[in-house]
């Protein structure tokens, strides 16, 4: 069934904003805000609920860097389309409004720089230049220093530190095995690598990101932006990273990355946890094997938490069974001392009529904090999207059918979708604008993958109209003190 966009009481929204601003009557100070995200707001401000807009203002070729100055040499794994269908995935760096674009690997694309898209005008640029690769035998490909990553296609596994500011990816498929990623020890012998963390704060267009002479051309300073934290780390670290999904939550004031791992190719991935430490510090990462999955499996598949609830949310099929939906984690019951305590329940999906729906291997997931629901995307509409929203009985037990409705755009503006591997790690719930983020397929024609925002249906007033009028409310709540002060002192 097809929802009909409404509209959420604005008044209940700007009273739980008040609550959180005013404390016993007092006016707290609002979190100061780095990023400069006025070019976005105004892009929504005049998008209806249900809408998309295309917030790109030039095309991601102006990015890529020409062998000239460095950029990969033309050849059958330079293509930047390659870059993007090979299961490629963004980031949102929350603390510069930026969205970062990293993959590639396999079979699909060589290079391993990072491109960056600026929040503040629209703009792709690039973060970094390439590694250059060396021939390893047995068709490795290894970054001429090892301090950098091999491209990868990541799936689902890009994600932003912000308490520590790096952004971090689990890898993938890396270029030309497939396997994991490989670095050498001090004998030329392979060794795992990752996760890899990039320090934004050294984003460079012009310096490769390893190690100086690390690039295409001899004379190319590195920016040594990369950190390989195979080896710091405590606890049981995660399994192949192919395939896998993650995703992001601060608990106790630190990064926190929740992400599924599949043992042996078993079909059934587990779920660690990653917290890593400060790499300015010297402080160690920690893995926990918190839960493990039993009632859902899956192959490609994206994944989100439901921070109303404690749930991971994953897209899957069920268990010896060919019917797909969600597989789902409580977060709230994990045990890393013993993971098979919390084991995946598969969830399926019904619209309103009792019809089922089933999900997809190349849907996208994300949680939208504000309505509390999943908006799932695969682009095989365009701009249809569905809400799925969790259900529990009286007793706070989750059911195991929730519902969902499609809702189509209601903007004649919309990506072109078609994804030729699905959309996984392309689609992201921006919290600070309480709106989606989409990396369009990458279209020939253009030479670009586009930048859209997606506006959900029922969506609170803006945030500044809600800031300034939970500040003025806070205003009227100190003048009242004055004057009850006052009129005590009269008395």
């Amino acid at each position: 069934m097809l929802r009909t966009p409404n509209t959420r009481n604005p008044v209940s929204c700007v009273r739980s904003l008040v609550a959180t601003v005013i404390t016993a009557g007092v006016l707290l100070p609002l979190p100061s805000v780095s990023a400069d995200l006025s070019y976005l707001q105004s892009l929504l401000t005049t998008t209806p609920e249900g809408g998309w807009v295309k917030a790109s203002t030039n095309v991601l070729q102006d990015a890529v860097a020409p062998p000239a100055i460095g950029g990969l040499p033309n050849g059958t794994y330079s293509d930047p389309g390659s870059l993007v269908r090979a299961w490629s995935a963004i980031a949102w760096d929350s603390n510069r409004g930026n969205a970062l674009l990293w993959g590639g690997g396999h079979a699909s694309y060589m290079g391993n720089e990072i491109y960056v898209w600026q929040g503040s005008n629209g703009t792709w640029t690039r973060g970094s230049l390439p590694s250059q690769l060396v021939n390893g035998g047995n068709a490795i490909f290894y970054v001429v220093d090892d301090a950098a990553p091999q491209s990868a296609h990541p799936y689902d596994n890009n994600v932003f530190l912000p308490v520590i500011d790096r952004f971090v990816s689990f890898g993938g498929g890396t270029f030309n095995t497939g396997g994991g990623w490989l670095t050498r020890d001090g004998n030329g012998n392979p060794v795992f690598a990752g996760p890899w963390l990039w320090n934004p704060a050294r984003a460079d267009a012009n310096k490769v990101g390893g190690t100086t002479g690390s690039g295409y051309l001899p004379t190319l300073q590195g920016g040594e932006m990369w950190s390989n934290r195979a080896t710091t780390f405590t606890g049981t670290r995660g399994q192949s990273p192919l395939e896998g999904t993650s995703a992001y939550r601060r608990e106790n004031g630190k990064d926190v990355v929740y992400t599924s791992r599949d043992s042996n190719a078993s079909g059934f991935p587990d779920l660690y946890r990653y917290e890593p430490g400060n790499p300015q510090t010297g402080e160690l990462d920690r893995w926990d094997m918190v839960a493990i999955g039993w009632n859902a499996s899956s192959a490609q598949s994206s994944a989100a938490i439901d921070s109303a609830n404690g749930l991971y949310v994953r897209i899957g099929n069920r268990a010896n069974a060919f019917d797909m939906g969600l597989s789902v984690w409580n977060l709230n019951t994990i045990n890393p001392n013993n993971p098979e305590a919390t084991r995946d329940s598969f969830v399926e999906l019904a619209f309103a009529n009792g019809a089922r729906f089933e999900t997809n291997k190349d849907m996208g997931i994300a949680y939208d904090d504000v309505n509390q629901r999943f908006v799932l995307w695969d682009g095989k509409e365009r701009g249809a999207v569905y809400y799925a929203t969790p259900s529990f009985d009286a007793n706070g037990v989750m059911r195991r059918t929730w519902s969902v409705d499609k809702v189509l755009s209601t903007t004649a503006a919309q990506p072109q979708g078609n994804f030729a591997n699905g959309v996984l790690g392309k689609w992201l719930y921006i919290e600070e604008l309480d709106a989606f983020m989409a990396l369009d397929e990458y279209q020939v024609a253009t030479k670009d993958a586009a930048i859209w925002l997606y506006k959900p249906v029922g969506v609170v007033p803006e945030t500044t109209t809600l800031l300034m009028m939970a500040s003025g409310l806070a205003l009227v709540f100190a003048r009242r003190r004055k004057l009850d002060t006052a009129r005590r002192k009269r008395l």
